[in-house]
């Protein structure tokens, strides 16, 4: 009875002073609801800490485990029940242990509550919601209004989405590839491995032939004030031409109604599946017809090594073979404070590559993801 009140609050210290580790270890639950101390005879008075924190460690463990990306990206909703128990073990922990939690968690519980019923009414019922497969490249293409109109967002920014037909808890964010001034809105999801929501969905719409139900919430994101910037470079990797298109088509729609200030404007876009070229074809023939003044520019890159015997492949305008020499590309554009800016959105490893040139170059970036 003589050590620390802090060595007698760790649960563990309870049966490693009393020597049942390891070799006892399956014994433990004999011990509850005894604090750790097992006595056979007598009147004792129960006390359910240590079972009740062995409980809730246990299962802060089990939803950690289900957080690794190779799992969450296939199980989301085991994923995401993991962490509602794990949630719930905490809170009625709190609430049983500590008399004068109450006071402290149930407004707050409360104002959750509210906020989870609200964000349930709310989102947005689209219409008109048409999934398509674009042709081999494995990418989704959902098309959608909102009370017959496009929906309100900035370029750059994402969405939540449900679709019902696949799950009734599962939201995912996706980036919008649309652009405001466009007459109806979409999004592109790509296809990943086997099972996940994004191959569910392309196998939905493969075999859909009607408007599936979409439930929709935000948009979310900090837009870019293209007003800031003389100098945008656009980078974009894969399925990662989301966010860059919008903001890239919105720019030029801008510019050819004499609203839009930049001197130069980029994409460059590096794309292993040469389908997905195909995506975007009216916004790239657009810029490539009508570049105002030369200011707006596409670069495609075709990644993936092409032998003598495979056809020739055609784009709806020119592109390189090959992967692009971002050093090249980011050295040209104006230092921090100077009107430069440059966006990428891409794999990890280009990710890093332009931060790091960046940082060299002291160069303002802005970096996207669609990894989660």
């Amino acid at each position: 009875r003589d050590r620390s009140t802090w060595d007698m609050s760790l649960f563990w210290k309870h049966f490693s002073n009393l020597h049942i580790f390891p070799h006892d270890i399956f014994a433990i639950p004999s011990y509850y609801p005894l604090n750790g101390y097992h006595v056979q005879d007598g009147p004792n008075s129960p006390d359910w800490s240590i079972s009740m924190i062995t409980v809730l460690v246990t299962a802060l463990l089990i939803a950690l485990g289900l957080s690794k990306s190779r799992v969450r990206r296939v199980h989301f909703e085991l994923f995401r029940f993991a962490h509602v128990i794990a949630t719930s073990t905490l809170v009625s922990g709190v609430l049983w242990h500590a008399s004068s939690s109450p006071a402290f968690l149930l407004p707050c519980m409360l104002l959750w509550l509210l906020e989870l019923t609200a964000r349930l009414m709310q989102p947005c019922c689209t219409s008109h919601n048409r999934l398509s497969c674009v042709a081999s490249s494995a990418t989704t293409h959902i098309s959608f209004s909102v009370h017959s109109r496009p929906l309100a967002h900035f370029p750059g920014q994402f969405v939540f989405i449900n679709i019902p037909e696949l799950s009734l808890f599962e939201w995912h964010a996706v980036f919008i590839s649309s652009s405001p001034l466009d007459q109806e809105s979409s999004i592109h999801m790509k296809g990943l491995r086997p099972g996940s929501f994004s191959d569910r969905l392309l196998e939905l719409a493969k075999r859909s032939d009607r408007d599936i139900p979409l439930l929709l919430e935000g948009p979310y994101g900090c837009p870019i004030d293209h007003t800031r910037y003389t100098d945008i470079v656009l980078i974009a990797g894969g399925i990662g031409i989301a966010p860059c298109h919008s903001i890239f088509r919105t720019l030029h729609l801008l510019a050819l109604h004499k609203k839009c200030a930049c001197a130069r404007v980029t994409l460059v876009w590096a794309c292993r599946n040469f389908d997905m070229f195909r995506m975007f074809e009216d916004t790239l023939r657009s810029v490539h017809d009508e570049s105002v003044d030369g200011r707006f520019g596409c670069e495609l890159y075709y990644t993936k090594p092409r032998t003598i015997s495979d056809p020739i492949l055609r784009a709806p305008i020119p592109y390189i073979e090959g992967r692009p020499d971002l050093r090249v590309t980011i050295k040209s554009v104006p230092r921090r404070g100077q009107g430069g800016l440059v966006v990428v959105c891409g794999p990890p490893a280009m990710s890093d590559m332009c931060a790091k040139l960046c940082g060299a170059m002291d160069v303002e970036l802005r970096c996207e993801t669609f990894v989660l």
